[in-house]
């Protein structure tokens, strides 16, 4: 199940309504909403550190992503631009050819 999260929306909701812990349930920090709603937002210094957080990227959803950033990249993507960098240090001498084939070798097994 994809838990996709606007950040424009938890944006909003951090800034009106942060101090009782929507933007945390929003998000899928439950607990942790539930404290914010307890503590009315840490007197309000935690909503606002919360806004900051959400505005710059560090306060991601629990199991998710934006759906401004898109998807995490794939396991697959990941194998193969370390395939390519491995490549590329053979190809200017960094590395032997042996090297550069137990690597890929390496990394394809790991899939």
């Amino acid at each position: 199940m994809k838990n996709e999260r606007s950040r424009i929306v938890a944006m909003f909701l951090s800034l009106f309504l942060g101090v009782f812990g929507v933007d945390r349930f929003y998000l899928g920090y439950t607990g942790l909403g539930i404290v914010k709603l307890i503590t009315v937002g840490g007197c309000g210094i935690w909503a606002l550190i919360d806004f900051i957080r959400i505005c710059i990227g560090t306060l991601e959803p629990a199991y998710g992503y934006y759906l401004e950033d898109g998807p995490p990249p794939a396991e697959a993507d990941e194998t193969a631009d370390s395939i390519q960098r491995f490549y590329d240090l053979y190809q200017s001498g960094a590395i032997t050819e042996a090297e550069y084939l137990a690597k890929k070798a390496e990394l394809l097994d790991d899939m």
